[in-house]
């Protein structure tokens, strides 16, 4: 039976092989790595075009296990624990290797931007992000694996560059 990751990294792996672009194998590995730890989770995708010097920076990491992981940790109230970056507030990560110890650095990373410990119970997302240089006519495309681990608040009190934010409301109907 194929997985909706597994149907991602099959199209992200043919898209990488038939464009030459970089990053499908890698994007093969780490997906079926979260597949064996973690219970379903659901796989998009989407295309970025980021400026040259933005898409210098980032390009190189294509190729490796790294993938952008960030932290959604809830406490009691079902706050969401948001840092301050260069757009306004988001959501606690960084890039890591996805290898055994995903969680322990997470953990880190987490306690290290907000001061909270957490414990992180899942995968919530998953995001396959196709990266071009917005300059070139003929852009190569890179792609980069986004995943939002779910966690929950263990302890700690948040720093001046963190704070609680409520949870968007999810609509329960659309009205006409």
């Amino acid at each position: 039976m194929i997985t909706f990751a597994g149907l991602y990294a099959m199209l992200a792996h043919w898209l990488c092989m038939d464009s030459g672009a970089s990053g499908g194998s890698a994007i093969e590995r780490s997906l079926s790595k979260l597949e064996q730890r973690y219970d379903p989770f659901p796989v998009n995708q989407t295309t970025v075009s980021l400026s040259r010097e933005q898409f210098e920076q980032v390009a190189d990491r294509c190729e490796t296990t790294h993938v952008d992981a960030y932290a959604k940790v809830a406490n009691d109230e079902r706050d969401i624990l948001h840092v301050e970056g260069e757009e306004g507030t988001e959501l606690p990560g960084e890039s890591v290797e996805l290898t055994d110890r995903v969680e322990a650095q997470i953990h880190e990373t987490v306690r290290e931007m907000t001061g909270i410990d957490c414990e992180i119970e899942g995968v919530e997302s998953v995001t396959i992000a196709g990266l071009r240089d917005e300059t070139e006519s003929d852009p190569e495309t890179c792609y980069r694996l986004v995943v939002v681990f779910e966690a929950r608040y263990q302890s700690g009190t948040v720093t001046a560059d963190a704070c609680w934010k409520p949870a968007p409301r999810t609509p329960t109907a659309l009205s006409a």
